[in-house]
């Protein structure tokens, strides 16, 4: 019903519903009178309210994924209630207290901390068994072991890189308020990845050089040797 009175009379409407046709034609220009702002009094700025006083908990990030899938249908509905205002009931709209009261409920920075903490600790996990998986030192497979999204990657740290950024973009995880928190986190963990491979390719990597490799300075020209783990890394991208 509320739906029907915005939008007004339909294209093509007969003069057989006559009085019905004058009833939608009024109702339809109380959405044009200056300062009344019909759709955010009467339905979305109560609605938000309701929200506030009935849920207050669906504030609070206690579990992330139920927190962005809340966060993403409210957000729907604000866009889709503003998509049916005037110009001028939009920016009336976008500073009212309701609105802003509704939007800093939000504990979205309690959120990110919560989201960057998973990532991080999934990363760190993934080093560790790459470090280890160094110090085995057993021979390197013939294809890499490890697929994300049709690619192969021959280290467990770069395949969860991978996996952890795809998630941080997703749907399930990214919010258009926390866009430069996503994008920080993103550099971070490429930051962390850098640090990992040096780290394993490094003197103090933690990994046992395998028989027969090392700097063979007798060759010409003077190359690491194929066992090596420079070479073994080279082949990681």
């Amino acid at each position: 019903w509320l739906a029907r009175r915005l939008r007004g009379p339909t294209v093509g409407s007969t003069g057989a519903a006559g009085a019905g046709s004058s009833e939608d034609g009024l109702d339809a220009a109380l959405l044009a009178v200056p300062g009344l702002c019909l759709v955010s009094n009467a339905a979305v700025g109560p609605a938000l309210r309701r929200v506030q006083q009935a849920w207050p908990n669906a504030f609070m990030p206690a579990d992330p994924d139920v927190f962005a899938a809340n966060y993403v249908h409210a957000a729907n509905f604000v866009r889709a209630a503003e998509a049916v205002m005037l110009p001028s009931e939009q920016q009336a709209f976008a500073r009212s207290a309701a609105l802003n009261d509704f939007r800093r409920r939000w504990k979205t920075q309690v959120y990110s901390a919560l989201r960057t903490k998973e990532a991080v600790r999934r990363f760190d996990d993934a080093a560790a068994k790459s470090r280890m998986a160094a110090m085995d030192g057993n021979s390197v497979p013939s294809e890499p072991p490890h697929i994300v999204s049709g690619q192969g990657f021959w280290l467990e740290v770069s395949a969860e890189l991978m996996r952890i950024l795809e998630t941080v973009w997703s749907e399930r995880w990214s919010l258009d308020a926390l866009y430069p928190k996503t994008l920080q986190l993103s550099l971070e963990l490429l930051a962390r990845y850098g640090h990992a491979v040096r780290a394993l390719a490094g003197p103090d990597g933690g990994a046992k050089a395998p028989a027969g490799g090392g700097w063979d300075a007798g060759a010409v020209p003077p190359a690491w040797a194929p066992g090596s783990r420079p070479v073994r890394l080279a082949r990681a991208a």
